[in-house]
């Protein structure tokens, strides 16, 4: 039997977190005796030299046009303007490399679905985000296109599913969810065992709390700040650790409003700012909980990464979140911004030991079950097969 020839296009130049590390999961278990991987990816990165490490030989960067958050008019007409070029080297590569399936990685991609089309290959949109819903007027848009151009799409929540449905009813048919999965027995024994608490001084009966991720508006690292105002002056030993790096001039400018606004809470004895780690397992490991205090988010990774290691995890609701965290059973859900309610939660889970041990149990039970990576591979390969045994 021949291999399979697939084309994944990835958007980013990143290193390898969020929907990079989704697809570095996804073909870690994957067998390659069965496919071939093309993998076309805007420049040279962390990203590209782990798939090289994985295996995947065939790694073709072009500086691929696409929207990163951004409802700039301008940028938005630059995409357009420049997607030719892209879509052009996508059908480059479909024809060297034989491809049987083309992958949009991202909503952002949507030139892969005009150029698979154009040699009648099968094309999924995977979608991880909900960027592409605001403004409407971009939604619609967007939602169109994947209509169109896409055999299947996969969202990683029922939560954009209903959102893409909104849209357009008619796209129903198309759409599959698939969670992303954690690697879990990987996750849990391939870290470096450092101690994060004795790291930071941390005695025993202290609490560290930690929220992770890029440092953004959207993430809500003020509102945790302000949730942890509420909570320090009351008890001393509360530490609030703040994981994460800003990656362009206004998230800078919001890194720098965050270290001001800390200062004028008088707290910079216990909110700690640290810069992205590799040994993220570490700095979960080390925390009594860990805080999503995002205004948006489709379905993070760092949920499932701190409930696999048995930690409650004390969230927002909002976006896909709730598919992840059962209230009161598996974590904690707070109404979107309350900032009261997120500290009473963290309050309450850090000073009831026994109900802490019972919810991150609750939570590592839950990963394993609905969120391992053997199972979300599973499903997406049986979505793959179904368009390659057709296409």
């Amino acid at each position: 039997m021949s291999k399979k020839n697939i084309l994944i296009i990835h958007p980013y130049n990143e290193s390898i977190d969020g929907v990079g590390a989704t697809v570095i999961r996804l073909l870690s278990n994957i067998d390659l005796n069965e496919y071939n991987f093309s993998i076309l990816a805007p420049a040279k990165s962390n990203f590209t030299n782990k798939l090289k490490d994985l295996g995947v030989n065939r790694i073709y960067t072009f500086p691929l046009s696409t929207i990163k958050r951004t409802y700039n008019p301008v940028k938005i007409l630059k995409f357009f303007f420049n997607w030719y070029s892209s879509i052009d080297k996508v059908i480059s590569i479909i024809k060297q490399d034989s491809i049987d399936l083309v992958i949009s990685n991202t909503s952002q991609v949507l030139f892969g679905g005009i150029a698979a089309k154009k040699m009648s290959v099968p094309h999924i949109t995977h979608i991880h985000e909900i960027s592409f819903a605001k403004p409407k007027f971009v939604g619609n848009l967007v939602v169109k296109m994947l209509s169109k151009y896409s055999d299947k799409i996969l969202v990683v929540a029922s939560f954009i599913k209903n959102i893409i449905i909104d849209f357009s009813p008619l796209t129903e048919p198309k759409i599959e969810i698939v969670y992303n999965g954690l690697d879990i027995e990987k996750y849990l024994n391939d870290y470096f065992k450092i101690n994060f608490r004795q790291e930071f001084n941390l005695k025993p009966d202290d609490i560290a709390i930690g929220t992770i991720g890029r440092i953004c508006d959207r993430k809500g690292q003020r509102l945790f700040i302000e949730a942890a105002s509420k909570l320090a002056s009351n008890n001393t030993n509360f530490y609030f650790f703040i994981i994460g790096e800003p990656t362009s001039a206004i998230e800078n400018k919001y890194f720098e409003e965050l270290k001001e606004f800390v200062a004028q809470k008088i707290l910079s004895n216990y909110v700690i700012f640290i810069k992205t780690r590799v040994d993220i397992q570490n700095v979960i490991e080390g925390l009594n909980a860990i805080v999503i205090s995002s205004k948006q988010e489709a379905f993070p990774n760092i949920s499932l990464e701190a409930m696999a290691f048995s930690k409650p995890v004390i969230a927002f609701d909002v976006g896909g979140i709730r598919e992840q965290i059962d209230d009161g059973i598996t974590g904690f859900l707070v109404p979107s911004q309350n900032i009261d309610l997120l500290a009473n939660s963290i309050e309450k889970i850090a000073r009831n030991r026994d109900e802490s041990v019972k919810i991150g149990k609750s939570g590592q039970i839950k990963v394993n079950k609905l969120f391992h990576i053997k199972k979300t591979t599973e499903a997406t390969l049986k979505i793959w097969n179904s368009l390659l045994r057709t296409g």
